[in-house]
């Protein structure tokens, strides 16, 4: 921005105040998003999900930060109470050859695994037989492999193998066949004799599930450290809980001019929980997008500077299947009709090399308007665009025909559903500047 002042005296105080206006509010910004982060990232919240009250506990530190920032409930209440189905791995003891196994640095149970108890002797499948497969059409000896193992061992051990990229057909690769057995084995779509299904994988990335399956599934860490498993001791327990309760916490800030018309703010609140010693801290996925979003119900209710109503969406259950957005379309309280635009936020505690807006090529002219105002600014690197995916919170809006973006920041640590994703690891280094792109966004919507 060029301003022509009629002194020096009048240039530097100008420019002074900006200077120390936006290193303030930048500062202010940040500092209070590393306070989220680093609480509800803290072993306390054990991972924000199914043991230890975790998702209750964030809810409230989340309802706590609405009241105290102004943000009001919605219809009297902050909490849009729901429910849905989980399987829950209580505890996991997993011993290889007599060695005591760490759950996320080790192993990964498959997240539908039943409660399972017992001493086993893995069989190791024939790994030759994808090779005919692919080279010579001998399809059937994969089948005949299975029947070999089941007749033998309710326990099938897939070892570590990576494929020629040339062994390929009409539908598949050697490669991608191998990594689908034990998933259908698991899920009694290939065998449903086998107890315990084991392959291994280059990184260890948990996940959550709404079902139980009836075999463990075991994902073992591909570091040549065990070269052959002679037996496999378990003691596992995990519980189905059908209908586990859960609750949006939701508040809103009237706007300026158009009160009538809504942008939602949303990021999702919970995360993989805590089995054993092994919390999962979700500080990236997703404090800080919890962060990003106190931070603009914080700013705006100071400034009131929206033009629309905003309405802050922190929902639950995105880590099982965007379970708390789909409850919040399919049983809105707002009306949806009214709802300009959906800003959602998810993984956005980097940013160094920019940020990233899924539905960007869909909602071109509202892109574009965020790009000028980057531009404008000079705040992020980049800003790429991308087409459309169903894998946040703002796909269910996207469903409805709502425009609807879902931006998370580049670069930074690649911590993501494992041990390492803590608030020690999470730069938050351009925070400010993504915090400053979309309150200006939004201002000028």
């Amino acid at each position: 921005m060029y301003l022509r002042l009629n002194n020096c005296v009048s240039l530097f105080s100008v420019v002074l105040f900006f200077f120390c206006t936006t290193i303030y509010g930048q500062n202010s910004a940040k500092g209070y998003a590393k306070i989220i982060v680093e609480k509800l990232a803290s072993d306390e919240f054990s991972g924000r999900g199914y043991v230890n009250n975790g998702l209750e506990k964030s809810a409230k530190l989340i309802e706590e930060q609405f009241i105290k920032n102004g943000i009001k409930p919605v219809h009297g209440s902050y909490r849009q109470e729901f429910e849905y189905p989980i399987n829950i791995i209580k505890s996991s003891e997993v011993k290889l050859n007599s060695k005591v196994l760490t759950f996320g640095r080790d192993y990964l149970l498959s997240a539908n695994s039943p409660s399972l108890k017992g001493t086993f002797e893995p069989e190791e499948f024939n790994i030759n037989t994808i090779d005919s497969a692919f080279v010579y059409g001998e399809n059937f000896l994969i089948g005949n492999e299975l029947n070999r193992i089941e007749k033998i061992s309710n326990t099938i051990l897939f070892p570590p193998k990576k494929f020629p990229e040339n062994y390929t057909d009409e539908t598949t690769s050697a490669q991608e066949l191998y990594e689908q057995l034990p998933f259908g084995i698991i899920n009694n779509t290939i065998s449903n004799k086998f107890k315990v299904c084991i392959d291994y994988k280059n990184k260890l990335t948990h996940n959550l599930a709404p079902y139980q399956s009836e075999k463990v599934g075991i994902t073992l860490l591909n570091d040549n450290s065990i070269k052959r498993i002679k037996n496999l001791e378990l003691d596992i327990k995990t519980e189905f809980n059908p209908n586990f309760k859960t609750s949006n916490i939701i508040g809103k800030l009237d706007g300026s001019i158009e009160k009538d018309s809504i942008v939602i703010i949303s990021a999702h609140y919970d995360h993989l929980g805590k089995v054993n010693n092994s919390v999962f801290s979700g500080a990236n996925d997703n404090a800080s997008g919890i962060a990003l979003l106190l931070s603009l119900a914080k700013y705006f209710s100071t400034k009131k500077t929206n033009k629309y109503t905003l309405v802050f969406c922190a929902f639950s259950g995105e880590e099982v299947g965007l379970k708390g957005s789909q409850h919040f379309v399919n049983n809105p309280p707002v009306d949806l009709e009214k709802i300009t635009m959906v800003l959602n936020f998810d993984i956005v505690g980097t940013g160094d090399e920019g940020i990233q807006v899924v539905n960007g090529r869909k909602h071109l002219d509202k892109f574009n308007a965020l790009v000028d105002v980057n531009v404008k600014h000079n705040l992020v690197k980049q800003i790429k665009i991308r087409g459309e995916a169903c894998n946040s919170d703002h796909c269910p809006f996207d469903k409805k025909g709502i425009p609807a973006f879902f931006t998370y920041t580049l670069g930074g640590a690649p911590y993501y559903h494992d041990l390492d994703d803590k608030s020690k690891a999470l730069s938050l280094s351009k925070f400010d500047e993504v915090f400053m792109l979309f309150s200006k966004y939004i201002e000028n919507l």
